[in-house]
């Protein structure tokens, strides 16, 4: 293992905690990660870029504000969206969730329209082989158009019934078509799939797992199956370190199970010694096994919101290597040769003893994974052929399906069993380069949470109702934010919701859409049903403006 040096900030000497930050490869195979860690739910405005073959770090362009639990995608373009995290304002000492995407690119972020609701933290999104990014990890599906300043939509009903499901994997399991798995609290083992393709978007109940779980992985296999690995079975009232991340005897999930796409059923296979569940990774190998690694337990002060130590007994940093079952179906097929990079649309030839008995070639995304979510991985099968004895395989059509960058080229035999990878980049011609760059766009002030705030409050004429809510997120109701925004916006009665909630005093604002009363009597179980356990509602406090007249 090689270490490598401390990142830093602008200034070149100050240390960047890179904690929490989002990251994702860039076409060139550097990493930049943006955000990080000031304090818990108070996160850096700085970006990063590490560059592997130097083994350096690079401070570049600081973003509009903060983020502490953003995601950074790779889009076709070659440049990097990134969304979500927390930061601390300090005009008004408030932890604010940054809802407005930025776009990194050539060294410097531009600033796209702001996400109409709240976005949860580490939001799960994907490219579509249109261009078009999704948020899959709200309740309500939400789209992206990251051309000019970025428009958002929300399709109608295009929500997953499985209701809010935090600390679980989304993944792009082939072009276009995602598998969303477990998650929530209590956590869930039910699965749904959507495919990003169809003009009626909808999501489709797939084969549950055979145990519920949070805080596990999600990896994508050569063949297309998908493998999960730990989590925790266990939940509890929201509030409490059970809710978030149980590590209590017999609630953690050592048993691996497989997802197979053609039939939509899960295989229990082999158990991990290891607790893997908060803070855990699953990263596929180039020779087709599975690293679990990590994982450290979140404890709170009994009665505050306050995080203490971790038990060191709940604190792993180990590994272990998972062999899946294809790896004992018979000798893995040898790749002998093939490009270190491939251009759009471009045929190439694989190197292969028995090309004959190769049955699909596919593509598969370096890793980019944290929080269980891989924001990297993402797999193309390649069509592919034998001519006179030599395996030819035809690159993705464009990089919508294909972002650039580098990828692990497979083939798996008719017995389906996967070579070893090997690394292939996938790029633009030079020519072209140009042309797939996005234009340039002007750094523009944001409607960031607070501009959000004051267009509420001016537009506001209903009664005005505090709501106490209670989080199962132990950083509290500012940070853990999304949830908690959808399921108020849900409200029968609610036209407005305050942007920014009370992380002090765990409260959140709405405005009623006339001056009457809340429907008290249906709130707490529609809550409840957006959200499950993952929030409780305590009660309210009404705001009314009239006379009052004593009656009998």
């Amino acid at each position: 293992m090689t270490q490598t040096p401390q990142p830093t900030l602008s200034d070149g000497t100050t240390n960047a905690n890179l904690f929490c930050s989002g990251h994702a490869f860039l076409p060139d195979g550097r990493l930049l990660v943006t955000g990080g860690h000031l304090a818990d739910s108070h996160g850096l405005n700085q970006a990063t870029i590490y560059d592997p073959a130097a083994n350096t770090w690079t401070p570049t362009s600081v973003m509009n504000n903060g983020r502490w639990y953003p995601t950074a995608l790779a889009l076709p373009s070659g440049s990097v969206l990134t969304l979500s995290g927390s930061f601390l304002d300090p005009a008004q000492n408030l932890i604010v969730n940054n809802g407005t995407p930025q776009i990194w690119s050539d060294g410097s972020f531009s600033s796209l329209t702001s996400f109409p609701a709240a976005p949860d933290l580490y939001p799960r999104m994907h490219v579509a082989s249109t261009g078009i990014v999704y948020l899959t990890s709200l309740v309500q599906t939400w789209s992206l158009d990251v051309s000019g300043p970025g428009a958002w939509t929300a399709p109608a009903g295009v929500q997953r019934p499985n209701g809010q499901c935090d600390y679980a994997p989304s993944v792009l399991y082939d072009t276009d078509k995602v598998l969303f798995a477990g998650g929530g609290n209590p956590p869930t083992p039910n699965a749904e799939t959507i495919d990003l393709s169809q003009a009626q978007l909808t999501w489709q109940a797939t084969g549950p797992m055979n145990f519920p779980r949070r805080q596990h992985n999600a990896t994508i296999l050569p063949d297309g199956t998908v493998l999960v690995t730990g989590g925790t079975r266990g939940g509890g009232a929201a509030g409490t370190a059970e809710a978030f991340n149980d590590l209590d005897p017999g609630q953690p999930v050592h048993i691996a199970e497989l997802w197979d796409q053609k039939t939509g059923q899960w295989t229990m296979l082999a158990a991990e010694q290891t607790d893997r569940c908060y803070h855990s990774t699953a990263v596929l190998l180039p020779d087709g096994r599975v690293l679990s690694a990590g994982s450290g337990e979140f404890i709170l002060n009994e009665g505050t919101p306050q995080q203490v130590a971790n038990n060191p007994q709940d604190t792993h940093y180990d590994a272990q290597v998972f062999s899946p079952p294809y790896l004992f179906k018979g000798p893995q097929p040898q790749i002998t040769a093939a490009p270190d990079s491939v251009q759009y649309g471009g045929t190439f030839q694989i190197g292969t003893a028995q090309p004959e008995q190769i049955a699909t070639v596919s593509l598969i995304r370096l890793s980019s994974v944290t929080h269980s979510f891989n924001a990297g991985q993402r797999i193309s099968f390649l069509p592919s052929q034998v001519t006179d004895g030599t395996l030819t395989a035809t690159a993705p059509a464009s990089a919508n399906a294909c972002p650039p960058g580098h990828y692990m080229l497979f083939i798996v035999s008719l017995q389906g069993v996967p070579s070893v990878a090997r690394i292939v980049q996938v790029s633009v011609a030079a020519s072209e380069a140009a042309s797939a760059s996005p234009a340039a766009r002007a750094l523009r002030a944001p409607d960031d949470a607070f501009a959000q705030r004051a267009t509420v409050r001016a537009a506001a004429r209903g009664t005005r109702v505090v709501a106490g809510i209670t989080g199962s997120c132990p950083y509290g109701i500012a940070a853990c934010w999304g949830g908690a925004n959808e399921a108020l916006r849900s409200l029968p009665g609610v036209r407005y919701v305050d942007p920014i909630p009370d992380g002090d005093s765990s409260t959140a604002t709405v405005y009623l859409e006339d001056d009457g009363l809340p429907a008290l009597d249906r709130w707490e179980d529609q809550f409840r049903e957006v959200v499950r356990q993952a929030y409780q509602l305590r009660g309210v406090e009404v705001t009314l403006t009239g006379t009052v007249e004593a009656r009998s």
